[in-house]
């Protein structure tokens, strides 16, 4: 009996369609062609780096490692068949493709080794790509650039930390319908579950775990503890009929796309590091903020964008001199290149002051200006200075304060306030789906 591993990539589309979708459908066909297979562990779902231009909805890549006694030859034409079968559906020319990876272990080993073991981290930071060429005689592979995606998720390192998302798929004929959910039933049901997260915002009272799109997912529960997941949704009141539901393993929430600052910024790179604020903020049409950092010896912008509602709102209050910590990608657009702030860390603040006229010293009523460059006067009795009073002002940002995103505008891998000191241990679990035998 042959140990493979299995990852595809990019068989979703604005159009419709979902690369977990399409997984999960892989796997039933697997099991249904071939009775001596035997899945290991969860499945996984892995994003890759947010910033790639060229990203598909999400930026999701799949994997799973399987035993089996069938040739991997045959395993992959089941495989092929399936994912081209959902690309040909839902393609919108684009120039996208999906990739599909099917590797012995062997196989694996050799092609892990031949890439580097800094390949998945590679996934999640940088842009890369990479010569199929190369690496088609160490694996049976299809596909272009999905081909990365798919072997990132093959060579996911999850050992450090990991999370959990139970994902509820539609049937067919409720694609591209609006989803509807309770909302008073959700917010009750997340607080009931303490290992599960960013399930609605707040502040909004918006909910978080429907996609707007038109894919087959009708819901995704993020959490630590699989087993609070399952709970989780029972106890969700949905009035539609769900065709079955699928725990994967992630990378969701983790921080793993994080590096540290270099000495030269690269675009679409995630990074967090130590800055200090070189201008006050300048506010932009549409409520959103810029900032001037000094890094490392270097300037360059900082965007704070509207729909981070308390972030933005935070970063307002930030002024020339303060020092702060910050986590965000490496962007470009009609801003210029900056750095897109996902969440700050408020490290040290200078006193702020205003700058008011001076109080009379025989009226004792506050002094008037006197005209550009002319200091103040006393209406009552004239008496001038050119000295002006400054009087401190109560900042509203504290020491020691983290400001995230709103909910809703949070990454997928952004590690949420909840799960600060949180680092789950990998451990082996079998493979969880509501009803495999009738997807």
């Amino acid at each position: 009996m042959g140990l493979y591993h299995l990852g595809i990539d990019s068989t979703d589309s604005p159009k419709g369609g979902c690369t977990t979708w399409t997984f999960v459908r892989v796997l039933q066909k697997l099991y249904q062609e071939d009775h001596t297979i035997t899945f290991h562990g969860y499945p996984r779902l892995i994003r890759l780096n947010p910033n790639i231009p060229h990203r598909t909805r999400g930026n999701a890549a799949l994997s799973v490692s399987f035993s089996s006694d069938s040739d991997q030859a045959k395993l992959f034409e089941i495989v092929k068949e399936i994912v081209l079968r959902d690309f040909e559906e839902y393609s919108v020319d684009d120039g996208k493709f999906p990739g599909i990876v099917i590797l012995s272990d062997n196989e694996f080993k050799l092609l892990k080794s031949d890439l580097g073991a800094d390949f998945y981290n590679s996934t999640l930071q940088h842009l890369i790509k990479i010569d199929n060429s190369r690496i088609s005689d160490l694996a049976t592979i299809y596909g272009k650039e999905g081909i990365v995606g798919a072997l990132g998720s093959i060579m996911a390192d999850l050992e450090n930390d990991y999370t959990h998302e139970l994902l509820a798929y539609r049937k067919k004929a409720k694609f591209n319908t609006i989803r509807k959910i309770d909302i008073d039933n959700l917010i009750e049901v997340a607080d009931n579950h303490s290992s599960s997260f960013s399930s609605y915002d707040p502040v909004s009272k918006r909910e978080l775990i429907c996609p707007s799109g038109p894919d087959p997912i009708f819901l995704g529960i993020r959490g630590d503890d699989p087993r609070e997941l399952i709970d989780f949704y029972d106890n969700l009141e949905i009035e539609e009929k769900l065709d079955y539901w699928m725990i994967f393993i992630s990378n969701q929430g983790t921080n793993q796309h994080v590096m540290k600052m270099q000495s030269k910024i690269k675009l679409n790179s995630v990074v967090s590091t130590m800055a200090t604020v070189s201008k006050d903020p300048v506010e932009f049409r549409g409520g959103h903020v810029k900032l001037e950092l000094q890094i490392n010896g270097y300037f360059i912008d900082c965007m704070v964008f509207e729909p981070t509602k308390q972030l933005r709102n935070a970063a307002r209050e930030l002024i020339e001199g303060d020092r702060i910590y910050i986590h965000g990608a490496i962007s470009s657009n009609e801003f210029g290149e900056y750095i897109s702030l996902e969440y700050m860390y408020i490290v040290d603040q200078l006193d702020k002051f205003n700058k008011l006229p001076p109080v009379c010293e025989n009226c004792n009523d506050r002094m008037t200006s006197a005209g550009k460059l002319s200091g103040y006067k006393c209406k009552k009795c004239s008496q001038r200075s050119y000295k002006s009073i400054r009087e401190k002002i109560d900042r509203k940002l504290i020491v020691g304060q983290r400001v995230y995103a709103s909910h809703s505008a949070q990454r997928h891998l952004t590690r949420p306030l909840i799960r600060l000191n949180t680092r789950n241990e990998l451990i082996n679990e079998k493979l969880i789906i509501s009803d495999f035998s009738n997807i």
